[in-house]
């Protein structure tokens, strides 16, 4: 059921709140100005990288992938929506593949209309920056550079202002696969509320919008122990249970009476 303000999204209610959830890409349209609103977007995570075998040579631990991206305004924030319709998008997990790092990266999320524009990263992969940067590939070279930034705070306007992401960690154990010198422990990915530690990844982000705490954006560790990702913006695990990155979500929470 609508609400009688605005409609698009799965619609739910916390008492004198509604509560607009949408998982895949639509419209939010605003027949009245909304008060009192509280915004999440949440990109998708990055995909985790597989373990492999160096022929004649060790085995390589993949690393995990970096959560996406959040954008989180709070309702003391005092943010306003004017009647008009808002495009959302919804950014899907990354898958990783071999010698393909754009797969593994998460998709970005966002909200668009004439008065708003919030983007959300989506979760690095590859050792790669994204809204929380994904953890060093294993296999790297020991001399290699290591970028697995969190760019999300860094992004224009209030998508910076407003936005939570971290960096993963650098791959480790150099060993000789000739004539190489291989870093043959991935790294983990970063998570929404910090960044990653060794070979677990960062810690998600705990928020309430719709009604209950929910976590959002945990970063994928690299040994592939433990839950896999299934919360909103998770970034894949590396190891032998490598996995996808999870979609992201864009909730909007108003008070309509």
């Amino acid at each position: 059921m609508d609400s009688p303000l605005a409609n698009g999204g799965c619609v739910t209610y916390d008492g004198d709140y509604a509560i607009h959830t949408f998982t895949s890409n639509s419209d939010f349209t605003i027949y009245q100005t909304l008060d009192s609103v509280s915004i999440l977007v949440v990109g998708g995570g990055g995909g985790g990288q597989n373990n492999s075998q160096v022929i004649g040579g060790p085995t390589i631990t993949g690393a995990g992938a970096g959560a996406g991206g959040v954008v989180w305004i709070p309702e003391t924030e005092n943010f306003q929506l004017l009647p008009q319709s808002y495009s959302i998008e919804i950014g899907q997990g990354g898958t990783y593949v071999f010698n393909n790092s754009s797969i593994g990266t998460g998709g970005e999320s966002s909200i668009n209309g004439s008065d708003l524009s919030l983007v959300a990263k989506g979760g690095g992969s590859w050792g790669g920056p994204g809204g929380s940067g994904g953890g060093q590939r294993g296999g790297s070279q020991c001399s290699s550079s290591y970028n697995g930034a969190g760019i999300q705070p860094d992004q224009p306007g209030a998508s910076g202002l407003y936005g939570y992401g971290h960096n993963g960690s650098p791959a480790t154990n150099c060993q000789s696969a000739f004539p190489y010198q291989l870093l043959t422990v991935g790294g983990a990915g970063g998570g929404a509320g910090g960044p990653a530690s060794g070979g677990a990844g960062g810690v998600g982000m705990t928020i309430d919008v719709s009604g209950d705490d929910y976590v959002y954006a945990t970063g994928g560790s690299n040994n592939g122990s433990g839950p896999g990702p299934s919360n909103f913006g998770d970034g894949g695990r590396g190891g032998s249970a490598n996995t996808s990155g999870v979609a992201g979500v864009v909730i909007i929470r108003y008070k309509y009476q």
